[in-house]
């Protein structure tokens, strides 16, 4: 897979429908978003070589400004439930974080949720950062994955409060 000037990309499409919101201007950004991840065609991305990602951006999208996108809960839950591991590390804390962020925006896999927590917990370092790892392609950063781990720690958190 190469680069091609006019390449579509669902992660882009998902940012531009979060931030646009949903609308007729939006729906064919969100078909082809629906059909991005229905298809799971691999690679689905140029630019995003891990397919959490891609259900991250969706899911938030889904949460803050297109509920029509709520027809893919269950091929997303299905989807990220999946990409664990044995382990349940997800292979590393930021995907673990995003893993997180999108199973509590589908109210799923309480089980998994909390696994990650613990493994993004257990890899924080002494001044409360995280290592960075890859997001977009091969680049990443401390503090883009120090980032996403506090969002799941702190999107977690009611649901210890809770119980």
């Amino acid at each position: 897979m190469h680069i091609v000037r006019d390449d579509v990309d669902p992660v882009v499409n998902a940012n531009v429908v979060l931030y646009l919101g949903e609308s007729d201007e939006t729906a064919p950004a969100i078909q082809y978003i629906i059909e991005a991840v229905t298809t799971r065609a691999s690679p689905f991305s140029l630019y995003y070589e891990d397919p959490l990602a891609l259900y991250y951006t969706v899911s938030r999208a889904y949460r803050h400004a297109a509920p029509s996108l709520a027809v893919l809960k269950g091929a997303i839950v299905e989807a990220v439930a999946h990409r664990g591991g044995e382990d349940g590390t997800y292979g590393n804390p930021l995907c673990a974080a995003m893993a997180v962020s999108v199973l509590l925006t589908y109210d799923a896999c309480a089980n998994v949720v909390e696994g990650c927590i613990d493994y993004i917990i257990k890899m924080q370092r002494d001044d409360g950062g995280w290592n960075a790892y890859a997001f977009y392609n091969v680049w990443g950063s401390e503090e883009l994955t120090t980032a996403f781990c506090l969002e799941a720690l702190c999107r977690y958190r009611p649901f210890v409060s809770a119980s």
